[in-house]
């Protein structure tokens, strides 16, 4: 009767009386050999260019699916699958590859399986339970480090989180507070300071402002009467303002002007103001403090500085008074 071989790894069973004088290379060959294969042997492939199928020869002959370990390497720079037989057997994968493998029963009708991300190692067995390999070993799941942190973890990975910390405080005027995985450090006490006089120092959170409350570098000028005044630059000026016209009709003079008032019987008392016009009688060339026949007056506020008296005869027949007056608005 000829040798058989058992149904998950293909170990020989040789036949009462069989391969008398030969056993021994039979029992070398197709037994003792591929009982190390299935507990220490390791099969290599890439996967690269596609998934990969477990050979699997049959009885007594050596093969992939017998291996107790799976290495698969290359650069496939997506998902591959492992396909092995559909039934009981463990096996040990690392995952050398830059992206996950997934060990399935198959390749016909492929189970779900079990993924091992990219340089990570899983203990994989068949559950003929479910009729799909599941993770004996997947790796760490869950670990608690201490108050507000969390250790989470699928196969091959490790995630550590800050999930607590929320607010610590750093000193007087100073806040920290942090949400998962970042903190936060910000000023949200100091408002104000003073140093020294003249010179103040405000700030709101993350901001601090120091200016000048007292005396410092003139950058401006308020002109009094008779002058403009502006910004100062390095290239500015400070005039005095005057009519630069020729007209006998002009009736707009800049503050701080002067001109002479003519008349006979008005004489305002010293800085008292008065109305002057242009004078009536058809001249071209004098003021008087009377409309007459005409009604044009000076534009703004004049006032009296002084009054020169003119004898009666000359240059007419009647006294004059020479009224100086200043427009101050």
């Amino acid at each position: 009767m000829p040798s058989s071989y058992t149904p998950l790894l293909g170990f020989v069973q040789p036949s009462p009386g069989e391969l008398t004088n030969t056993w021994g290379g039979v029992v070398n060959t197709q037994l003792t050999d591929l009982v190390e294969d299935a507990i220490a042997s390791a099969s290599t492939q890439s996967v690269t260019s596609g998934d990969w199928t477990l050979t699997t020869d049959g009885g007594g002959a050596a093969n992939q699916a017998r291996s107790a370990i799976l290495i698969a390497t290359g650069t496939p720079g997506t998902t591959r699958n492992i396909y092995a037989p559909k039934q009981d057997k463990v096996y040990v994968v690392i995952n050398n590859s830059d992206s996950s493998v997934v060990l399935k029963g198959g390749p016909t009708s492929p189970t779900t399986g079990v993924t091992v991300v990219a340089a990570g190692i899983s203990l994989i067995a068949w559950n003929s339970n479910v009729g799909d390999f599941v993770a004996a070993a997947a790796g760490v799941t869950s670990l608690t480090a201490g108050s507000g942190v969390s250790v989470s973890a699928s196969t091959g990975a490790v995630t550590v989180a800050n999930t607590g910390v929320t607010s610590a405080v750093a000193g007087t005027g100073i806040g920290v507070s942090g949400a998962t995985g970042a903190v936060t450090f910000t000023n949200s006490g100091v408002t104000s300071l003073i140093a020294g006089t003249g010179i103040s120092v405000s700030g709101a959170t993350g901001a601090v402002t120091v200016s000048s409350t007292a005396a410092g570098t003139v950058t401006s000028i308020t002109a009094g009467a008779g002058l403009t005044g502006g910004t100062i630059t390095t290239s500015g000026t400070i005039a005095l303002d005057y009519y630069t016209g020729s007209s006998t009709s002009n009736s707009s003079f800049p503050i701080g002007s002067y001109v002479f008032v003519n008349d006979q019987s008005t004489f305002p008392n010293r800085n008292q103001s008065a109305t002057v016009y242009f004078n009536s009688s058809g001249t071209a060339y004098d003021f008087n403090f009377f409309s007459g026949g005409g009604s044009t007056a000076l534009a703004g506020t004049w006032r009296s500085r002084g009054v020169a008296s003119i004898s009666q005869g000359y240059p007419c027949s009647y006294g004059l008074g020479l009224i100086l007056m200043q427009r101050t608005a």
